[in-house]
Parts: C-alpha cells; structure tokens; sequence
C-alpha cells in the first residue's frame, strides 16, 4: 500500500531530517517524512520509510569576498 500525505493526499513524499524530539518515535521504529507537496511532517513505519527517496542536498556556492 502506497503512503499519503494525510494534509493533502499526496504520495510524493520523502524521508525527512532528524530532531532531537524525534528520538522517541525511533525507538518505536518510526522514521520522519515530509510532504513534497505541501510540506507538512509526519512519521511512518520503518520498512515504509527505508522505501521513500532521502532528501536531496543542494550546495550553495561560497561568494568567497
């Protein structure tokens, strides 16, 4: 069964950064995820994370003044 966002339905969603608060929820194997589409930030079961695309990182470049 495919993932939804439950804000707007969407099954684009993606793993999310870790927080100190989220601790509590890993112990009980739940990873953090993010909407792409709306941005809002839930929890999912671990084999339904570990299936989500991560977060893709994007350099700034340094102006170097």
């Amino acid at each position: 069964m495919q993932m939804m966002c439950p804000n707007c339905l969407s099954q684009d969603l993606r793993t999310s950064r870790f927080r100190i608060a989220d601790l509590a929820r890993i112990l009980i194997l739940q990873l953090p995820v993010r909407c792409r589409n709306c941005q809002q930030r839930g929890y999912a079961f671990l084999h339904q994370a570990l299936r989500l695309p991560g977060r893709k990182v994007t350099r700034r470049k340094h102006s170097g003044h």
